[in-house]
């Protein structure tokens, strides 16, 4: 089975997406391919590495968000596994095309959010609430931590 493990925030190597997840599936015999940021293509352990630009703030990380959908679609992957609230309008349009998405919530964006006194993402967490809410019942499986 082909899996695809998208993230356009976390580091290339991320501990927990690159080290266990991926790796650890295709350890399992999995064709693995992952897109995150990192400066080139390259394959590491037999997984292929599609690279997205590594951005920060919210603004520029639409971009990589955009960037993630834009590699991931031309794909030909079973499973589109991704790790990001960013990505959900992106992921929402390949579960639209027909494709199987699984979103990882290994962190509570919008709880976290809620905790900060300002900043222009605080007018936003009513939208990445019911984006989040939308994508729950949209997706094909839903890993919590």
């Amino acid at each position: 089975m082909r899996i695809c493990q998208i993230t356009s925030v976390h580091p290339m190597r991320d501990e927990r997406i690159f080290n266990r997840c991926t790796k650890g599936l295709a350890n399992r015999g999995h064709d693995m391919v992952y897109i995150a940021p990192h400066t080139q293509s390259e394959i590491i352990d037999g997984i292929k590495v599609f690279p997205v630009t590594p951005r920060s703030g919210f603004p520029m990380r639409v971009l990589s968000a955009w960037e993630a959908f834009r590699i991931a679609r031309r794909l030909d992957a079973d499973i589109f596994h991704y790790h990001d609230p960013d990505l959900h309008p992106f992921m929402d349009i390949l579960v639209s095309l027909g494709e199987k998405v699984v979103f990882d919530m290994h962190e509570y964006h919008v709880g976290a959010l809620r905790h900060r006194r300002s900043g222009p993402q605080t007018k936003l967490i009513p939208a990445f609430a019911a984006s989040g809410r939308r994508m729950m019942k949209r997706v094909h499986g839903v890993a919590y931590v």
